[in-house]
């Protein structure tokens, strides 16, 4: 029946945890759900605003931004880059038609005359070969006087300075480079690979003067380009002279973009950085950052099938987009990863300013992968490879909400599961009594069937021979008489505990509190005792402490109290019986005590002593009579009266009960 019980309550409580544990996840869940909504529609806004901003990035590439009565027939491509680079509207610009770069210019091959072709030879041979640095100056003197091609007279003059500072010659060398090689005539011409000569003219003779930055620094700007060498050594400090016209001429076919001829990227990059390392403090190229971006651009990457939205490149790190001028040519513009990123979160800032949320521009598969995230959307229709997610980096905003119908979930199922408990409880102390209950009305009906029968049994036997006469005499009658007396008195007294157990089980037992005296208690419990105790083989000492104070009592349930002790005693003491009754004061109380030199019990027996129908020894209660019930009346009693009753024993050493029933009106 229990564990039947048990079940019965166990399966509820576990439905009722399940249902509560659901019920928090799916609030969860649900508030998962709601911020999701709520950031999803911010995020669609988001997209809109970057679509908005890359369109609008993306017509100032093309130049559409320009109005109407402004805009020319055509625009230079070098001055189209240098605007959009300058204006930081990317990182650099590849300005093309057709998949073919108009600016910045790739290195281009170019085919140059077979002038002199003997003289350059034997001058190489001489460089190179033989080491004669001053012979070979001349050779190439020579050949340069030969050609008509301004691009091999160019080259000539530029080997034979470089022979002439190989030899010491500095004077002469820088006679060449800032001379015939810095003429009008050879000033855009190019070598083979479509470099300009000069420009490697005019880095040449900057090494060889070696003019600290300070020196040129205030004023080099400002020099005429077309001074001559003659007015240079003129000068009060002519090197610093020639450093400044040479450095003016340089700047002008690196940076002069509306003027100067296109230069090969790779050649231009290469110069503005010698520039930058060597003259830091004077020399700054705005332009360098894109230029050398565009240069590696052209490296992994080429102009043909670039999207009108943004699409990872081939060179790490960076993605490009195609964007068709009012010019009739292409802008292709080239941003850094870092930058897309931060001008997306940069307009994702201006929708969502809560401290606490963060957006972030991430590509569509890491966005996919992030499990952290509370809402994903796609980040507009230019950055269509990439999405906008948000994360909460404080607390979460319907997290108090939650909180509370959670606590409410958890309450209610902890109530629910308390009252299944109280239930539980409640039930199983009533079936435990019932069983209590049943098993001790089985046990009394036992017990009351075994004691009743012995006693009338023999009585039975003791009449039914009186009454046939079978006696030898009238001595051997009144014996007979006298057992049958002591049967009815056994008897009686059995009924008498049974009554008072009944009264007690039904609280029905009333008792008259009056003012008694103790002497007058001991010697009527003594008087109802029996004969008994005057038998051979018994002795009953009488122990009353003088001037013992009178109590508050019923007397004749105090009477009971004594006489069920004593008959305690000496059902459980055997050979010789000595018993012993105390009756003395100590402090606010009156105290009864019963020793006897019985068999004694143990200290886990004598706590059950006072228990209902409990029996130390049933053997011996089965031949000297008894149901278990004397104790229990005592301590119902004593309980009664307010007092107290315990015992101390040991196994084969007797044992002492005693009572304390406090003085006065206390138990009244």
């Amino acid at each position: 029946m229990m564990l039947l019980l048990l079940a019965v309550v166990i399966a509820p409580t576990v439905c009722v945890l399940w249902f509560m544990l659901e019920a928090v996840s799916n609030e969860r869940l649900a508030v998962r759900e709601r911020l999701k909504a709520h950031y999803d529609a911010r995020l669609a806004d988001v997209a809109s605003d970057l679509d908005a901003h890359w369109a609008t990035r993306l017509d100032f590439l093309a130049d559409e931004h320009v109005p109407v009565e402004q805009r020319v027939a055509s625009k230079d491509p070098r001055l189209h880059f240098t605007e959009k680079v300058l204006a930081n509207a990317c990182d650099t610009a590849i300005i093309c038609q057709d998949g073919r770069a108009l600016y910045p210019l790739p290195a281009s091959g170019l085919v140059l005359s077979q002038g002199a072709a003997a003289t350059w030879v034997r001058a190489e041979q001489l460089e190179f070969g033989h080491a004669e640095y001053a012979q070979a100056a001349t050779v190439y003197a020579q050949a340069a006087r030969e050609s008509d091609d301004a691009a091999i007279e160019a080259k000539a003059l530029l080997a034979q300075a470089r022979c002439l500072g190989k030899s010491g010659d500095k004077q002469g060398a820088l006679a060449v480079l800032l001379g015939p090689l810095a003429s009008e005539r050879l000033r855009f011409a190019r070598d083979e690979r479509g470099a300009y000569v000069a420009a490697g003219a005019a880095l040449y003779a900057l090494k060889l003067l070696g003019v600290p930055a300070e020196a040129v620094r205030a004023s080099w700007r400002n020099t005429d380009l077309d001074t001559t060498l003659d007015e240079l050594q003129r000068q009060p400090e002519p090197e610093a002279a020639m450093s400044k016209v040479t450095l003016k001429r340089l700047w002008f076919l690196l940076d002069g973009y509306h003027e100067a001829p296109p230069m090969p990227l790779s050649q231009r990059v290469f110069l503005m950085g010698e520039l930058m390392a060597r003259l830091p403090a004077a020399v700054n190229f705005d332009t360098y950052a894109g230029e050398e971006l565009a240069l590696r651009y052209f490296e992994s990457n080429s102009l043909t099938n670039v999207a009108e939205r943004l699409t990872k490149s081939s060179l790490a790190g960076f993605w490009h987009v195609a964007k068709p001028t009012i010019y009739g040519y292409d802008t292709v513009a080239v941003f850094r990863e870092s930058r897309v990123i931060e001008e997306a979160e940069s307009v994702a800032r201006e929708r969502f300013r809560e401290k606490d949320v963060a957006v972030r521009c991430l590509p569509s598969a890491v966005a996919t992968e992030s499990s952290d995230s509370v809402a994903r959307a796609s980040a507009g229709r230019y950055l269509g490879t990439w999405d906008l997610a948000v994360f909460l980096e404080g607390p979460n905003p319907f997290e108090t909400a939650a909180r509370r119908q959670i606590a409410v979930y958890v309450w209610t199922g902890l109530l629910v599961i308390l009252v299944i408990v109280i239930v539980f409880a409640l039930v199983a102390h009533h079936l435990m009594r019932q069983l209590r209950l049943t098993n001790l009305k089985n046990e009394l009906i036992a017990t009351v069937s075994h004691e009743l029968k012995t006693p009338l049994a023999s009585s039975r036997v003791l009449v039914d021979t009186l009454l046939e006469g079978r006696c030898k005499g009238p001595e051997e009658e009144r014996e007979y008489l006298e057992l049958v007396a002591n049967e009815n008195a056994r008897l009686s007294g059995l009924i008498d505990n049974f009554l008072m157990f009944s009264r007690m089980e039904r609280n029905k037992q009333a008792f008259v509190f009056e003012e008694v005296r103790v002497e007058d208690i001991v010697h009527t419990a003594i008087a109802a005792a029996g004969e008994r105790f005057r038998k051979p083989g018994c002795t009953l000492e009488i122990d009353l402490a003088p001037d013992i104070p009178q109590i508050q009592a019923d007397r004749d349930a105090l009477v009971t109290v004594l006489v069920n002790l004593l008959d305690n005693a000496y059902k459980y003491s055997e050979g010789y019986k000595r018993i012993a009754l105390k009756a003395y004061a100590a402090g606010q109380d009156v105290c009864f005590e019963v020793i006897d030199n019985g068999i004694g019990m143990s200290r886990r027996a004598a706590k059950k002593a006072f228990q209902r129908f409990y029996q130390a020894d049933r053997r011996l209660s089965r031949s000297t009579g008894g149901c278990g019930l004397g104790l229990s009346i005592v301590q119902f009693i004593v309980k009664a009266h307010g007092g107290a009753a315990d015992v101390k024993s040991e196994p084969g050493k007797g044992s002492t009960f005693t009572v304390r029933l406090p003085i006065g009106s206390a138990a009244a």
